[in-house]
């Protein structure tokens, strides 16, 4: 871990301990405030990767994912709010609207897209249309959807960034990242810039930041899930013992605690890992916070479907960290073609 990511890690758990630990059920329940927010943007997190010069902190890509994996192992919600901003407005804001990337960093301004869209080459399942100089349509299943700025795709291969005309349908409470809000929208908007050619201009740059950037929130859910169920079967006896002094149940936590970190090791040496291993660590971490958080729900019984105890936020937001921010059928391909070295798994 270089010294900066170090540093890092220390004042977002700090900053975690003080403003999310107490806050973490409040966020599931009611979502990330303004206030929220705006403390997370006061330390320049929500601006992270943002040049300074633009109203961003500027930290290097390590620290960024050692970031991410802390906010994500107390509140997933946050940490992906922190993606989205930082990993697809970001490229797309400084390509279109950069002097709106000051208001962005100091939450004061949100923006919002369906990151689905934005992290394959693949025809998106949702677009806006761009008719007689206008911005029109709806979008649905939309996170954050009160957004002042939204950001989709409007053909194959163009975005729009609208900067009005949003209007919220719907709101809902999704099934994952509860913390950003779901919702439905119709967009009629005469305010907005395009981006033409996008895959060929930023989806690099994106998935750059967003293959290592999902390793970093699924490692971070895993490890949140992981102590969780620690301290749960440490306290809770049985039969005059521990759980934890069951091999059986220490054996097991024992092994994920392991994975976990040899993961960990590879995400904070990221910056000498090539494209090709950031993908592999994003399979297989996303799959691996998916066991990790199930065995924390099982050990902790029935309680573990409580909201109170914590640990079933990050049950579903492993499972919705797979379809908000991953195009596995995508990523597969793209493993596929690298294992073999060639065009592969697409019959």
């Amino acid at each position: 871990m270089s010294e900066n990511s170090d540093l890092i890690r220390g004042a977002v758990e700090e900053f975690c301990q003080k403003s999310i630990v107490g806050r973490a059920l409040e966020i599931e329940r009611q979502g990330m405030d303004d206030g929220i927010l705006r403390a997370m943007a006061s330390q320049g997190f929500l601006g992270a990767l943002f040049d300074p010069q633009y109203g961003g902190s500027g930290i290097d890509r390590s620290s960024f994912f050692t970031m991410l994996e802390v906010f994500a192992s107390y509140s997933p919600s946050t940490a992906a709010k922190l993606l989205i901003t930082n990993s697809i407005a970001g490229p797309f804001l400084l390509n279109s609207a950069r002097e709106k990337m000051q208001e962005v960093a100091q939450g004061n301004l949100k923006v919002t897209c369906i990151p689905g869209s934005f992290v394959s080459d693949r025809v998106p399942a949702q677009r806006l249309k761009e008719s007689g100089g206008r911005i029109k349509g709806e979008l649905k299943n939309l996170p954050s959807p009160g957004s002042g700025i939204l950001i989709a795709p409007i053909s194959e291969d163009s975005a729009a960034v609208v900067f009005s005309g949003i209007k919220v349908l719907e709101e809902r409470k999704p099934l994952s990242f509860r913390g950003l809000g779901n919702g439905d929208v119709s967009v009629d908007s005469a305010d907005f810039t395009v981006v033409d050619g996008w895959k060929g201009k930023l989806l690099k740059e994106i998935l750059s930041s967003m293959d290592p950037g999902v390793s970093a929130i699924a490692l971070g859910i895993s490890r949140g899930a992981l102590r969780k169920v620690s301290e749960y079967v440490t306290v809770r006896k049985t039969f005059d013992h521990s759980l934890k002094d069951y091999s059986p149940v220490s054996r097991r936590i024992s092994e994920l605690m392991s994975d976990l970190e040899i993961m960990e090791f590879y995400l904070d040496n990221m910056e000498s890992i090539d494209d090709d291993k950031a993908l592999k660590l994003k399979v297989r971490s996303t799959e691996f916070a998916r066991t990790a958080t199930k065995a924390a729900i099982q050990y902790h019984g029935g309680y573990g479907y409580f909201e109170d105890f914590g640990v079933e936020k990050f049950y579903r937001d492993s499972y919705g960290l797979s379809i908000m921010m991953m195009d596995r059928e995508y990523d597969n391909l793209r493993l596929s073609e690298k294992i073999f070295g060639s065009r592969s798994g697409f019959l």
